[in-house]
């Protein structure tokens, strides 16, 4: 693997964990101040929400699909000895999906316990008759959506390393 292709990738690994963090934190938390904090429906938190949807899938074609422009205009690959990487027997593959099982392990291990005691805090709440608002499901929900990617993300290493290893590193 030479010098170039391992900082394509740690780029778009980037961009994969960049992706989810920004699609269960960032856009959730836009979409809850921007509705509210405006008592009526105005077009600032339509545009605010918007904004921040155009600025994640911005950075998510940005980091994954174009991560060689970034290494060219920023050479990051250039000042090393040799060109060449020794990483023993890893290829591009393997090393995206160990960094799949990290960031699905992350996943898993921040929102698992949040999940856990959103469910139990539902079941006393049924149990004492009470209704759960709104925001409680959708602290609920979130938590759960990222246990479920993270999950997801785990078993389905393969595929995802597919996705990002894309066409110009099938030689490695």
């Amino acid at each position: 693997m030479t010098k170039k292709d391992f900082f394509i990738l740690i780029i778009k690994l980037f961009g994969l964990y960049s992706i989810i963090t920004a699609l269960f934190t960032y856009i959730p938390q836009s979409i809850s101040f921007g509705f509210y904090t405006y008592d009526d429906i105005d077009f600032y938190p339509v545009f605010y929400i918007a904004v921040m949807l155009a600025l994640v899938v911005a950075l998510f074609v940005l980091l994954i699909f174009k991560s060689p422009y970034i290494v060219r205009i920023f050479k990051i690959e250039e000042g090393f000895d040799n060109d060449n990487l020794e990483l023993g027997n890893l290829s591009a593959k393997e090393i995206i999906k160990i960094a799949t099982l990290i960031i699905g392990g992350f996943l898993i291990i921040n929102n698992l316990p949040i999940f856990i005691q959103s469910t139990l805090n539902a079941f006393y709440q049924e149990l004492q008759f009470q209704t759960t608002e709104s925001v409680n499901k959708w602290n609920w929900f979130l938590p759960g959506a990222n246990v479920l990617i993270g999950y997801l993300l785990i078993t389905n290493m393969a595929f995802v390393a597919r996705l990002i290893n894309g066409k110009e590193q099938t030689n490695n």
